[in-house]
């Protein structure tokens, strides 16, 4: 929601506020979709599933990829509700926070979870 909202009100920026609210929205919204399809299809699953798998079933990203409306893009119940915990393992226990590539400080997540965000303010 938080970057969407940045995405949005940099288009807003970008456009003079001209365009109306519900095409900012939509824009926004394409945007950030296709940022995390990004991150995922390039940097998350390649190095869950590695290239093998990746090249075998045609999920790697080229240069020349397009989007393919006709695709269910939906998961399985059994994968979100199994499956998928697989990534909440790869959440650290430990946040390292950095200014720049210097390090100050760290927090744990488990007695942050709420107040990361005060956190990160506090410590930077």
């Amino acid at each position: 929601m938080r970057e969407h909202n940045r995405i949005a009100d940099e288009i807003n920026y970008w456009t003079n506020d001209q365009m109306p609210h519900l095409e900012v929205f939509e824009l926004a919204r394409r945007i950030l979709i296709a940022t995390w399809q990004n991150i995922v299809y390039n940097e998350y699953l390649p190095v869950v599933l590695g290239d093998r798998t990746m090249r075998e079933y045609d999920l790697t990203v080229t240069p020349t990829s397009t989007y393919q409306p006709t695709v269910d893009a939906t998961i399985k119940n059994e994968f979100a509700t199994a499956a998928y915990r697989f990534g909440h393992t790869l959440i650290p226990g430990v946040f390292e926070l950095f200014k720049g590539t210097t390090p100050v400080g760290s927090f744990s997540l488990a007695e942050n979870f709420f107040e990361s965000g005060e956190v990160y303010t506090n410590s930077v």
